[in-house]
């Protein structure tokens, strides 16, 4: 928002000091807005062009339409934490060996 300012304070004065153009306090509001609205706009199609999928993702919500999510643990106390997670009711899978660092991770 501030080059948006910035853009249209500059053109304006320049029409001013050369003489072409109408100097117009409005045109400063109005470009002044226009520049975050138009940049809203631009992001919008952007999203829309780089991902098909958005109308799926948009209107397909809902706790049983939710991917699962995982995360991996990589700790020293993983007994502790494996504890823990079970007396909430988390599911969580076996141990594996992590190919790069050697750690055990849940």
């Amino acid at each position: 928002m501030f080059a948006s300012v910035v853009i249209s304070f500059v053109t304006e004065n320049l029409q001013l000091i050369f003489r072409c153009g109408f100097y117009d306090m409005d045109n400063l509001l109005a470009n002044t807005l226009g520049g975050p609205i138009g940049l809203t706009l631009f992001i919008s199609a952007a999203y829309v062009v780089t991902h098909p999928d958005w109308g799926r993702e948009l209107f397909s919500s809902g706790p049983d339409k939710l991917p699962t999510q995982y995360l991996d643990i990589s700790a020293r106390n993983l007994p502790q934490i494996q504890k823990r997670l079970h007396k909430h009711d988390i599911e969580i899978g076996p141990y594996e060996q992590d190919p790069y660092t050697g750690q055990r991770r849940l």
